[in-house]
């Protein structure tokens, strides 16, 4: 459920024009917090998720500018815009080496090589997209629609990464904690026959 929740936030966040981004981030962090809490051995998803907090008021600026524009009462200042832009440039990137980290080494873990070295491309290449979009919104290059187009990229790959978790990590893990639960039901189930049945050979001794 954490990952489905992370991945579908992921997708709000390409909507951000729209002011989704606020929900996108919540949604991240909710994820993330559910998969710390299954996964506590794995702290960068803990970090994922108060990353993914602390993204939620720097968004509110695309919301509130989105509204602004909406009702024609101007925009927001542009160094204000600026500071949020950098933030959350920071912000995606911590997030996305935290979870993408954890994510690699769980799969080395058990073994999926190929997985692993997927989670970290991402996360390394989400940080240098955010590096890049940074430096472009200061420089202005010129390659504003590059950037954008890289952003859906970034922005999907996470998305994808996060799903394939989804489908993967999370539906083994339960059936890993299912099967240990069945099979401690059973144990106690034998240890109580085996225990009736001594007090029964018992009893028809005396």
């Amino acid at each position: 459920m954490g990952f489905g929740l992370c991945a579908f936030g992921y997708m709000l966040l390409m909507l951000e024009h729209l002011g989704l981004n606020v929900l996108g981030y919540a949604l991240i962090s909710m994820g993330f917090f559910g998969v710390s809490s299954e996964l506590k051995a794995y702290r960068g998803y803990k970090l994922a998720a108060i990353c993914a907090a602390v993204a939620v008021p720097f968004a509110l600026f695309d919301l509130y500018n989105t509204v602004q524009s909406v009702l024609g009462l101007g925009a927001i200042p542009q160094p204000l815009l600026a500071v949020k832009g950098v933030a959350l440039a920071v912000i995606a990137s911590v997030l996305s080496l935290a979870h993408g980290n954890s994510t690699a080494r769980i799969a080395a873990e058990g073994g999926a090589v190929t997985f692993a070295m997927r989670a970290r491309i991402t996360a390394y290449l989400t940080a240098l997209y955010m590096a890049v979009k940074v430096g472009e919104s200061f420089s202005r290059s010129g390659f504003e629609v590059v950037v954008m187009v890289g952003l859906y990229v970034v922005l999907f790959l996470n998305a994808w990464l996060l799903f394939t978790c989804f489908t993967t990590i999370t539906t083994k893990h339960r059936a890993k904690m299912e099967a240990e639960i069945i099979k401690q039901e059973t144990e106690q189930l034998v240890r109580k026959k085996m225990l009736k049945k001594r007090n029964k050979d018992e009893g028809n001794e005396a």
